[in-house]
């Protein structure tokens, strides 16, 4: 994933907001990662656009002739390798001959941008939530819930759990409403311990995370923020476990989930 936000900052703040609606990895659409543009491919000597000057300066170097090109264009050199040969050719000069003479557009190259939290949270604006789906529990065929962290049981699927409330079964179609509507951020509560392994290691299950991802890329495809959190943690967890138990659930959970997306 993309984007997810895992920060020494962002993980601090987990740790001192432990409630079961905090809702704290924010997972940004591709739209708000890397939106900076720093140059273009071909742009030999650097001035931020593709013209016949960089025609010409590749030609000289095709042809063996490097008087005209400075120390700081053949840096750029490589990034006139349009076909993706990793050798410069006829053909990428072609390719360059076609975006200055704006026949094809110039193929730009984005730097990735650090944004702060206030940052992100002014570009979030309006959000929507999909409750009752992923933080539910007690499925059809699962033994009765023992407040704790507990594995699949039977053959619960994750959409056994995504509907025992009543929700439908998320879909694509779904969050294309969501961003019809208006909205620029949605907010998936989760229950991992409806699938995740009580014998010390809280590994979740493959397929569970799977499908908070299948939801997540919802949202990614239709450039939505998505904000998943630990729903759940202060009954079923923080209430029944000692100091030491919690934090070393808590960070266990955070890492899968961090590195996952």
């Amino acid at each position: 994933m993309k984007g997810i936000i895992r920060t020494a900052a962002g993980l601090m703040a987990a740790c001192i907001t432990t409630l079961s609606c905090s809702a704290l990895p924010v997972i940004q659409p591709s739209a708000a990662k890397g939106s900076v543009i720093i140059g273009y491919r071909g742009d030999i000597n650097n001035d931020m656009k593709i013209d016949r000057t960089d025609v010409r300066l590749l030609k000289a170097y095709l042809l063996g002739d490097s008087s005209e090109i400075s120390a700081d264009a053949s840096g750029h050199l490589t990034d006139a390798d349009l076909d993706g040969s990793k050798a410069l050719n006829a053909a990428d000069l072609t390719l360059l001959k076609r975006a200055a003479m704006g026949i094809t557009p110039p193929t730009p190259v984005y730097a990735d941008v650090f944004r702060t939290a206030p940052e992100i949270a002014a570009n979030m604006g309006l959000g929507w939530n999909l409750g009752n789906t992923m933080e539910a529990y007690e499925a059809t065929d699962c033994d009765k819930i023992t407040y704790e962290w507990m594995p699949v049981s039977g053959d619960n699927k994750p959409s056994d759990y995504e509907t025992c409330w009543g929700a439908p079964v998320t879909t694509q179609e779904m969050i294309d409403g969501v961003k019809a509507a208006g909205f620029n951020t949605v907010r998936i509560p989760v229950y991992w311990g409806n699938m995740m392994a009580n014998d010390g290691t809280w590994t979740i299950n493959s397929e569970y995370i799977g499908r908070v991802k299948e939801i997540v890329d919802y949202c990614m495809n239709d450039d939505l923020y998505a904000v998943i959190n630990i729903h759940h943690f202060d009954e079923f967890i923080i209430r029944r476990n000692n100091l030491a138990n919690c934090r070393s659930i808590f960070e266990r959970l955070w890492t899968q989930i961090a590195e996952y997306f």
